[in-house]
């Protein structure tokens, strides 16, 4: 995944994270999709965390790509809805949306059995989980 300005932010959510040193507002914005500007690229959403505690979430705004703006939206949300769970299962942390353990966003990553979709030249590829909880899937 490659870090880019976010541009103009489409969505934007704030978290409440408790840890064992205090609570946290843990914000996830994506940015609208835009054409790769890479020749023969296809489309990117950029995707930034703030608040987390220093590397506990991705620093930065990083590009998940698609085939186009929409596959590029939908897997920027399920790319922000893992790392966030990824998160929530850390030991010593409790991260809510209002008041709920349920981040409120679909597991679209889950659903075709991968973590993150990163692009490679002139092709999407699969990079495998990152464990949670000393497994390799959730």
């Amino acid at each position: 995944m490659s870090r880019i300005p976010l541009g103009r932010p489409i969505a934007e959510r704030t978290y409440e994270l408790r840890t064992p040193t205090g609570v946290r507002r843990v914000t996830v914005r994506i940015g609208q999709p835009v054409p790769d500007p890479k020749p023969g690229g296809d489309w990117l959403c950029p995707v930034a965390f703030r608040g987390a505690p220093r590397g506990r979430l991705p620093s930065g705004t990083h590009a998940v790509y698609g085939v186009d703006a929409l596959q590029a939206m939908v897997l920027a949300v399920g790319y922000a809805r893992q790392e966030l769970a990824h998160l929530q299962h850390q030991s010593g942390t409790k991260l809510t949306w209002l008041g709920s353990p349920d981040l409120g966003l679909p597991d679209i990553i889950g659903l075709v059995g991968v973590r993150r979709l990163f692009r490679s030249p002139r092709r999407l590829r699969f990079v495998a989980p990152r464990a949670v909880n000393g497994q390799g899937h959730r």
